[in-house]
């Protein structure tokens, strides 16, 4: 297995994962908050697919996300990542709507988008530098960035959305 098949592999994992976890809920329990500091399972789905798709496309691709050309659900984006953004971040999902059947179609389209540009990748591609200094890092390799910013993050949400619904009553992983 080369090692651009490895990430396919791991992103259709994670990508599997959080869609099992967010499938069976209903609107009420979507937006539903665990308490304390944790988010509601909506919130943390809708976080995932739009933080994957700002950073594969805009920043990795350079071309425009998703979310541009098409309904993706959520009453709003996710915020700008910028110096106050943990606070804007805290605001806009403990407030965030989302239409579940609409946010899980963009959520489809943008990890289907997100597969087929991983498999589309060279090996060498996977050594290019990405300059993640928005996020206050430096530049990293192709294939970490999208180890920690797809893989990573994506399998992080879905423990802490499955922890959640564990929290609310519901079933978290599906497996």
């Amino acid at each position: 297995m080369t090692a651009v098949e490895l990430l396919k592999a791991q992103a259709e994992a994670a990508h599997g994962t959080l869609l099992a976890i967010f499938a069976d809920l209903s609107d009420l329990d979507a937006h539903r908050e665990p308490g304390g500091r944790a988010f509601s399972p909506a919130a943390n789905f809708a976080h995932a697919v739009q933080i994957e798709d700002v950073f594969v496309n805009r920043h990795f691709r350079a071309q425009a996300a998703v979310w541009e050309s098409m309904e993706t659900g959520l009453s709003a984006p996710v915020p700008e990542i910028a110096g106050t953004w943990p606070a804007d971040h805290d605001v806009w999902a403990r407030s965030l709507r989302v239409d579940l059947p609409t946010a899980r179609e963009y959520a489809r389209r943008v990890f289907a988008q997100t597969e087929d540009w991983i498999g589309s990748l060279s090996e060498a591609d996977l050594d290019r530098p990405v300059d993640l200094s928005l996020i206050g890092m430096t530049q990293y390799p192709l294939g970490l960035s999208i180890s920690m910013l797809v893989i990573s993050h994506g399998q992080n949400l879905a423990g802490e959305m499955s922890a959640g619904k564990g929290v609310l009553g519901l079933r978290g992983y599906p497996f």
